[in-house]
Parts: structure tokens; C-alpha cells; sequence
């Protein structure tokens, strides 16, 4: 499993949690320049959140 801290970039795991909650969505997020498209497209390399990673942020959401 992939650490939430291990990614590299906020965005990166935003674009995760989005990708992983909706198995029928894929994000297409915007950018300003080139640096943002390298690290939006290397969030396809992490792909969706998995479980236990969706888990640990609805905690920290939750306050627990």
C-alpha cells in the first residue's frame, strides 16, 4: 500500500481520493503549466486510493 505522506504532491493525492471514489469517474484536472501536467499525470502512476487509504482519510475527516 501507498502511504498517503509517500505522494508526492497535495494534488496527487487529491486526484487519488477523486479517482477512487467513483470507479466510473476519471479526473481531467487543469493546469497552468508544465510542472502541474508532470504531476498530475504522475498521479496515474498511484491510480485510484485503495481502501485502507480512503479509510484513513474518512478518520482523519472524522476527527477520530
Amino acid at each position: 500500500m501507498t502511504e498517503l505522506h509517500e505522494l508526492s504532491a497535495l494534488e496527487q493525492a487529491a486526484l487519488g481520493w477523486l479517482w477512487a471514489h467513483c470507479g466510473r469517474l476519471i479526473p481531467i484536472p487543469g493546469f497552468k503549466s508544465v510542472r502541474q501536467v508532470e504531476e498530475n499525470v504522475a498521479a496515474l502512476d498511484w491510480g485510484p486510493l485503495d481502501e485502507e487509504q480512503m479509510e484513513a482519510i474518512d478518520t482523519l475527516l472524522a476527527g477520530e
